[in-house]
């Protein structure tokens, strides 16, 4: 499907994944009809302490990239965000930070691991 470049609201890219998954024809339906038209769903994971108005403004961003990206109209987007706890996840094998503790995480890393990560954020 090509690549994907995302610059999470101030947080480091490489928390952000993309995965891209197609549904087969005639398998999606609403209200017991069969969905005809072209629509784009997105099931966000993030880690939970982030505030209602950062919430709102991450699904509104998203919402207006994908309506850009792909010229579909906003009643055809559908964007859902699920908060996990932090101590609940792990990332390159190691628990994840709790929200605006992101340098400390990082810094606890090994030096290859802080390598690649900066690899991936270029």
């Amino acid at each position: 499907m090509g690549s994907y470049r995302c610059k999470p609201l101030g947080q480091n890219t490489f928390f952000a994944q993309v995965i891209f998954q197609k549904n087969e024809n005639n398998s999606h339906f609403m209200g017991g009809k069969l969905v005809k038209n072209k629509e784009i769903f997105l099931n966000g994971q993030i880690r939970a302490g982030r505030t209602l108005i950062i919430k709102k403004k991450l699904i509104l961003g998203l919402r207006e990239v994908l309506t850009q990206n792909t010229k579909l109209k906003k009643d055809f987007v559908w964007v859902y965000l699920e908060d996990l706890l932090p101590e609940q996840m792990i990332e390159y094998g190691e628990i994840l930070p709790k929200s605006g503790e992101e340098k400390k995480w990082f810094k606890s890393l090994s030096i290859s691991l802080r390598k690649r990560l900066k690899r991936l954020e270029k």
